[in-house]
């Protein structure tokens, strides 16, 4: 699902031909590239800080993003973030 947190809705590529899973969560000030894609039951949440998920990136299954104060997160292009991974605080 897509949410809004606050006044930050998570934002997508022009041509984003992506994909996000039922039960999967992208809250708030996030950011999806082009052919990026978020698994089932992954949660990314720019709560406090942006995330950036860059083109042909995918957030595999139970996997949790979520920046701290001061360090927002950003994938590089092609990037496999695995299975049950959690990146905080990046």
């Amino acid at each position: 699902m897509i949410y809004k947190y606050l006044d930050k809705s998570p934002k997508f590529a022009n041509a984003f031909n992506g994909w996000v899973a039922n039960f999967a969560s992208v809250i708030g000030d996030v950011y999806l590239g082009h052919q990026a894609s978020v698994w089932f039951d992954a949660v990314v949440l720019g709560d406090i800080e942006h995330i950036h998920i860059s083109k042909y990136s995918n957030v595999q299954e139970k996997t949790v993003i979520h920046a701290d104060k001061g360090t927002g997160i950003r994938t590089g292009n092609h990037v496999t973030i695995g299975h049950l991974a959690m990146l905080h605080g990046c």
